[in-house]
């Protein structure tokens, strides 16, 4: 082996003991400072994609929506980097309550939930919506923190409207969400039917 090559390796061992001595390692790690910090900062690393999610709002053991996660070529020919794309997407002829040309996530209140709505708000029978992304920079470099796909202010948690549609029978139904910055996973915190 090459002296060279043996100097370069002790270095970097010593390196990294003087570097981990002194600090306690725990299992757990405290997220609750950086999931509030709006980071736009790009770093090169392999983004880990959740797994998709299926959920049943009104507890019949049939799954009415799936929170599912891909690839969004921006441009449809890999010139302009895309995004991994967190979508809600109704299962059968749900649908979703939206406000009219915004993204899904928006402050919404129980009492806005019923089945006749008015402008702006309308039930959306279209199969995708938006939840949260993770920006490609380039190359092999994403943005540092996943972001709800919302055009409001930023919040904790956010309700959505359901209306599920089976067999000529209409029940409204909501779910409350919190999004990870740190790993873009939607979680359903409370669901309800109304």
């Amino acid at each position: 082996m090459n002296i060279n090559a043996i100097i370069l390796f002790t270095i970097g061992c010593l390196l990294f003991v003087s570097c981990e001595k002194g600090n306690e390692m725990t299992s757990e790690v405290d997220t609750s400072i950086t999931d509030n910090l709006v980071d736009t900062t790009c770093m090169v690393y392999l983004p880990i994609i959740p797994e998709i999610s299926e959920f049943d709002i009104n507890g019949d053991s049939i799954a009415d929506f799936m929170i599912i996660y891909s690839y969004a070529d921006y441009d449809g020919n890999g010139d302009v980097p895309g995004a991994y794309l967190g979508r809600l997407m109704s299962i059968g002829d749900n649908q979703v309550l939206r406000k009219s040309s915004a993204p899904v996530l928006f402050q919404l209140g129980l009492d806005d939930i019923k089945t006749d709505v008015e402008a702006p708000l309308k039930w959306d029978d279209g199969s995708t919506h938006y939840l949260v992304s993770l920006e490609n920079c380039g190359d092999d470099e994403w943005s540092k923190n996943w972001f709800p796909y919302i055009m409001e202010e930023e919040n904790p948690s956010y309700l959505i409207g359901l209306k599920l549609l089976n067999e000529n029978l209409n029940e409204i139904g909501w779910i409350s969400v919190e999004i990870s910055k740190s790993d873009g996973i939607v979680s359903i915190t409370d669901k309800g039917m109304l």
